[in-house]
């Protein structure tokens, strides 16, 4: 699962034809340029951002970490949260689609995207953090591992991870560097452009990227499947203003 344990053990089919009955809206276009060449998190303009989460998928009913590849795609629990998701996200002018290429983002970001008359654009930048050996498990030793590595990152230590994975700073390596291009991009035009991701990568990035959350917001309120985070550009800073579909001041 995208890193975060789900104890609903129902079993639900895959969705993966239903998503898939139309062709996928892709365009190869990505904001591509040096892996590290960061600036800070600032941009002119009048911008929002809607940092979305994918709908359940397989693996969230599975309980296991699903980070690469093309398994575990949405439920049809999750292929409904999607339409949910894209009907609501219809209602602004969004000008622009970014998504994880894990199965469930693409899947959840094709839905908005028909909703929305926009292709998707792949930024392998925002995918789910790799937690190396334990991918495509569920053990408990692993989900163990995982729990310790994050504590670690919370005290201070970014460079901890799983035997094979990311650290705190290879996220923020590619993460924030994308971020920062995407507002420059965005920034002087406007309007409203979604990111399709994770529950991980999003706890882990989100209070570097907002000016008025942090680490402990991220980590004591998870973005459910489905639901999104809300940023607006003020001052020249990406603000909160809603997140899981409550206001943030």
């Amino acid at each position: 699962m995208d890193i975060e344990k789900n104890k609903d053990g129902a079993d639900r089919r895959s969705v993966l034809k239903a998503v898939l009955g139309t062709p996928l809206l892709f365009s190869a276009g990505t904001l591509s340029s040096p892996a590290l060449a960061q600036t800070p998190l600032t941009a002119s303009g009048k911008l929002t951002v809607y940092f979305a989460r994918h709908g359940e998928s397989e693996a969230n009913v599975l309980n296991v970490f699903s980070n690469r590849g093309v398994k575990h795609p949405l439920t049809i629990k999750g292929y409904q949260q999607g339409k949910t998701l894209a009907e609501a996200l219809a209602r602004d002018k969004i000008e622009a689609i970014y998504s994880s290429p894990i199965t469930r983002a693409v899947q959840t970001a094709d839905i908005i995207a028909l909703a929305t008359n926009k292709v998707v654009r792949l930024a392998p930048e925002i995918r789910e953090y790799d937690v190396g050996v334990y991918g495509d498990t569920g053990s408990e030793q692993g989900w163990k591992i995982f729990d310790e590595v994050q504590e670690a990152w919370n005290r201070g230590q970014p460079e901890a991870k799983m035997d094979g994975g990311e650290s705190l700073n290879d996220q923020k390596g590619r993460f924030l560097p994308f971020m920062s291009r995407l507002l420059a991009h965005h920034g002087p035009t406007g309007g409203a452009i979604v990111l399709v991701a994770h529950s991980g990568i999003y706890r882990n990035m989100l209070p570097l990227v907002f000016d008025n959350i942090d680490l402990k917001f991220s980590m004591g309120n998870k973005l459910a499947n489905a639901s999104y985070a809300k940023g607006e550009l003020r001052d020249g800073r990406l603000h909160c203003v809603e997140w899981n579909g409550k206001a943030i001041s």
